[in-house]
């Protein structure tokens, strides 16, 4: 799969040595990242925290999970162990459970996909599951059937362990003629945004975003490469996250993983695409960025961009990760950098009245030796 190389290759070799890493305390508003606000764990022992949505005075965070038992030779272990965590009031309680959960062990280290992203549509809740064009393994029946209920769909969260599929993202990558990308198809529905009664999927690994409505999922733009030219397995822009603008247009968040090991490579591949809803044209509107996992507009037009690293070494990734404020109308000037010595593997960012949340150790489970993954927030007061 396209997705091996650019991502879970990766994430065996960013989680090699995290038993070395030292992790700084973070358990009071007194302590800051960096030089910027101050910042608190809210949410501890969260399983592979994605990214985030916000609804009132609640923030609600999906958990890819820990995969599952379910697993046959030579193929990823599956399970329903993804989830979604709420945050309200200094309360932290798991209001979804039962979510697909895929994981992938490669040289020791395990990559989790699962319910990676959120979104509201009214009170509603909904997230993306990831997905697959590869044949399911040969599992017993009704289990085989609840995993393709999930997989690679938007799914409406309806609480408890119930969902309902309301769209097929996935089935449109690996089915349609011709491929979008032109470079093999392989499916990871990973980023979502709603607008009215429609869907917006970013498919990391189909490299694409795409549109469901009325349960019809037809194509709004291909991301273009890192380096312009066709897409292969070594430039992929790998769209990860969506954020609606204050402009109204459509805002996309990438990877482009590849470019930190690519000749020539290194970190400050990653942009932020925007997408004009009426026409679809796409254009950049911030550059210079690195391994982007998720994008948000405060009130003011300011975007917020979490870097999943900041570069890579003889090891592979580094653990050391940010947020990235980017002024109203992007480009690079008055950029500010939040977060920058105490977030690691940050999976997601949203804006709430009271600060900036930020999922961070994204590829950690909730239990087990090494830091976990948290839910942490910088207080808005600079």
């Amino acid at each position: 799969m396209k997705r091996a190389w650019y991502w879970c290759a990766s994430v065996a070799a960013a989680t090699a040595g995290l038993s070395m890493v030292l992790v700084p305390a973070a358990s009071a508003d007194s302590q800051r990242g960096g030089h910027g606000p101050r910042f608190s764990v809210v949410a501890d022992d969260l399983n592979n925290p994605r990214q985030l949505a916000v609804r009132g005075d609640a923030v609600f965070v999906a958990e890819a999970g820990t995969g599952g038992t379910n697993c046959v030779a030579d193929q990823p272990c599956v399970g329903f162990t993804g989830s979604v965590t709420r945050v309200r009031d200094h309360r932290v309680q798991r209001v979804q459970s039962g979510l697909l959960s895929v994981a992938s062990t490669e040289n020791g280290s395990t990559d989790v996909t699962g319910v990676d992203a959120l979104a509201f549509r009214g009170d509603q809740l909904y997230g993306v599951a990831t997905g697959t064009c590869g044949p399911l393994p040969p599992l017993p029946e009704p289990l085989a059937s609840q995993i393709a209920a999930q997989l690679g769909k938007v799914l409406r969260l309806n609480g408890g362990s119930s969902v309902t599929p309301v769209g097929d993202p996935g089935n449109f990558e690996c089915n349609n003629v011709p491929d979008p990308d032109g470079a093999g198809r392989d499916t990871d529905p990973y980023g979502l945004a709603i607008r009215g009664d429609s869907f917006f999927v970013a498919d990391a690994a189909g490299n694409d975003v795409v549109k469901v409505h009325n349960g019809q999922t037809s194509l709004v733009k291909v991301i273009p490469s890192a380096d312009g030219n066709p897409i292969n397995e070594f430039n992929q822009p790998v769209p990860t996250s969506l954020a609606w603008g204050p402009d109204g247009a459509l805002y996309v968040g990438t990877l482009s993983f590849a470019t930190l090991f690519a000749p020539g490579g290194g970190a400050g591949g990653a942009k932020v695409y925007r997408i004009d809803p009426s026409t679809n044209a796409i254009s950049v509107y911030a550059s210079g960025l690195t391994a982007i996992t998720g994008i948000a507009f405060d009130d003011h037009g300011r975007l917020y961009v979490s870097e999943w690293t900041t570069g890579v070494d003889a090891n592979g990734p580094l653990p050391n990760g940010d947020v990235v404020v980017i002024p109203r109308g992007g480009g690079s000037n008055g950029r500010k950098v939040i977060g920058d010595q105490v977030l690691h593997f940050p999976g997601g960012v949203a804006i709430a009245d009271d600060g900036v949340y930020v999922s961070n150790w994204s590829i950690m489970a909730g239990s087990g030796p090494g830091p976990h993954g948290q839910l942490v927030r910088f207080s808005s007061d600079n």
